[in-house]
């Protein structure tokens, strides 16, 4: 139940949606890894009169976050309004926003419910919103490594864990078209991606931390073939001297090293 001038505080590891590669008009398994040297703080107030207020949030963060908050006003006549704000830096701009917009909607609901899931698939689907953020909104429900696809339950994978060592960069890659627009080739690379997925899901289980690597490799190459990439983010690739992943935010994609753990 809505309690006005209640606060929210939660404090959590930051996840990021470390192993998945998109297509266009597909759904993709997510792998979704808690992050081991980072985590947030956000603090949400809700308020009598409508509107809201955010403090210490991400000026590229704000329109999204603008946009949820105008959909549950117009979509299910909201007349509350909030007052957010966050603590520290979270690598992945699109868990940030989940943090927020899952705790926006707790002050609401109470708690969330498999009806909320749903709820948050519609509206990040109507929002524009990649998958792999969707993914992110269980990290609060399964609170260690798991995989998530659309329409599928979420399967916990274990103890696995990632440290970011540095950020590499961001970019914002274009499709490579030309590729993705022969649905046969689409099809073959979506099966693919499910068998990297189911690979990288025994990796971790039988605790082969080699084999692992070698399926960031694969993906990484996915990746680089269904996209093209600014050469500031190919150099940075190239002089890494590290283990590197491309990893989807909101509006752009990160290249991160990272060491995994198991």
């Amino acid at each position: 139940m809505s309690v006005v001038n209640g606060v929210i505080n939660v404090r959590t590891a930051e996840y990021l949606p470390l192993f998945y590669v998109p297509l266009p008009q597909k759904h993709n398994p997510v792998v979704v890894l808690p992050v081991r040297n980072n985590e947030i703080g956000v603090s949400v107030e809700l308020t009598r009169e409508r509107g809201l207020e955010l403090v210490e949030v991400d000026s590229m963060l704000e329109k999204y976050v603008l946009d949820f908050y105008q959909f549950i006003c117009d979509e299910l006549g909201v007349n509350y309004g909030f007052r957010v704000s966050v603590e520290g830096e979270a690598i992945h701009r699109g868990f940030t926003y989940v943090v927020i917009t899952n705790t926006l909607t707790k002050a609401l609901a109470g708690r969330l419910d498999e009806n909320v899931y749903d709820f948050f698939k519609l509206i990040d689907g109507r929002l524009g919103i990649n998958q792999c953020i969707t993914a992110l909104r269980y990290y609060e429900k399964v609170r260690e490594a798991y995989i998530w696809r659309y329409g599928d339950e979420v399967v916990r994978v274990g103890r696995a864990k990632c440290c970011v060592r540095q950020s590499l960069g961001v970019d914002n890659p274009t499709l490579r078209n030309s590729v993705l627009n022969d649905s046969r080739v689409n099809n073959i690379l979506t099966h693919l991606i499910g068998l990297t997925i189911i690979g990288v899901y025994e990796a971790i289980s039988e605790g082969s931390i080699g084999k692992l690597y070698d399926y960031v490799n694969l993906l990484n190459g996915l990746w680089e073939g269904t996209n093209v990439f600014s050469d500031y983010i190919k150099c940075r690739r190239l002089n890494s001297g590290g283990n590197y992943i491309y990893v989807q935010d909101i509006g752009r994609v990160l290249l991160l090293e990272v060491e995994l753990y198991l």
